[in-house]
């Protein structure tokens, strides 16, 4: 009787029961108008390509939310490492080494980011680790941003992968069932 309530607890508690069934929310190249934290207030999000005249440009991502004053306030990404997602693809391929998608459940929007846990070896193949993040809002801790991406769990595969964007596409179709 222990086995199956420890195994229902388990169920409850994986990544897939909490990351699967969400949407991969489409955007428009240029701005897009999103309420991501459900306040009422159209957030904007710049979904832009980044060009650096080579084989190998990013898809970048944005956030600008809305505050109570209706300014718009930048949204870092975790660990203060920057403002902008940005999948990374090898020189002269297709192949990437990390991605993220803003996905959307229930009405709950939250990042996916994946990335291959490679070590230094950017060409071989690597399990993949994906990680959700969830919007949060901060109105009481000085140097914390008053909008941030608060780190939820991870999940790291089992099958090892070249490419990120096959982990992800395995991931998604697998959450679709």
């Amino acid at each position: 009787m222990k086995i199956k309530y420890y195994f229902y607890i388990m169920f409850f508690f994986s990544f897939d029961v909490f990351s699967c069934g969400g949407n991969k929310v489409n955007m428009a190249d240029g701005i897009n108008y999103i309420d991501l934290n459900g306040d009422g207030k159209k957030d904007m999000l710049v979904y832009a390509k980044f060009d650096n005249n080579t084989t190998h440009p990013s898809q970048t991502l944005t956030i600008f939310m809305k505050n109570k004053n209706n300014k718009y306030i930048i949204v870092p990404l975790p660990n203060d490492d920057g403002f902008t997602w940005y999948d990374f693809k090898l020189s002269a391929s297709e192949m990437k080494t990390q991605d993220y998608e803003l996905k959307i459940k229930e009405g709950a929007y939250y990042m996916i980011y994946s990335k291959k846990r490679n070590g230094n070896d950017i060409f071989g193949k690597y399990p993949v680790e994906f990680t959700r993040y969830d919007i949060k809002y901060n109105n009481e801790d000085a140097g914390i941003s008053t909008y941030y991406w608060d780190y939820t769990h991870s999940y790291v595969t089992k099958n090892k992968y070249n490419n990120v964007s096959d982990a992800v596409e395995e991931y998604n179709a697998r959450c679709k069932l």
